[in-house]
């Protein structure tokens, strides 16, 4: 993924961190989808829609956005763990922010490495939406285990975004952006309450 597209989506996960007045881990992403009007809908409701829109079993494992009649609407799997369905609720409000979620009409267009991009950018998206960076640092975090627990993501996300928080504090490079100084500004209550 080209460093343009890592930012956009970092920095729209700030954004929304901002805009919507998240000020505490772990952030409450259905009250984020709610505030914008954006319904989650168990995904066995689209299941049955699948066959008309040529949509495979794989394709719908885990979520999917959406857009019908104009408005957007988040589908997970409601027999996934709950930080799986946080994950992928952020990770769909990824694609329709960004402007990748499909259309019906669209559904027919072949996949291509385009879809890959998406598929990363959603996943910077709703990894830094739930797990802040700046946050994280402020709180004095030392493990995966520790991101995983304050950010309710699993082990696995939160192993992720470890390994990224040490290149980053390697860097020195926390608190360089605008919009992450604002983000760690609006957490600070929170942070000072949590430090380790």
């Amino acid at each position: 993924m080209q460093y343009e597209n890592y930012t956009n989506a970092r920095d729209l996960a700030w954004q929304i961190l901002i805009e919507q007045n998240i000020c505490e881990l772990p952030v409450n992403v259905d009250f984020i989808c709610e505030k914008m009007g954006i319904p989650i809908v168990p995904l066995s409701t689209l299941i049955s829609i699948t066959e008309t829109y040529s949509l495979s079993s794989e394709e719908l494992q885990s979520g999917s956005v959406m857009i019908i009649d104009n408005n957007a609407i988040i589908f997970v799997s409601e027999e996934e763990s709950i930080e799986r369905k946080r994950f992928t609720i952020a990770h769909e409000l990824g694609h329709y922010l960004l402007k990748h979620a499909q259309r019906f009409e669209d559904l027919e267009e072949v996949k291509s490495e385009k879809e890959k991009i998406f598929e990363r950018e959603a996943n910077v998206f709703a990894s830094r939406l739930l797990a802040p960076a700046c946050v994280l640092w402020g709180c004095g975090v030392n493990s995966a285990i520790d991101i995983a627990d304050l950010c309710q993501i699993s082990k696995e996300a939160a192993q992720y975004r470890w390994e990224r928080m040490k290149l980053i504090k390697e860097r020195g490079k926390f608190l360089a952006h605008p919009l992450e100084k604002k983000v760690y500004e609006q957490f600070l209550p929170y942070i000072k309450s949590h430090k380790k």
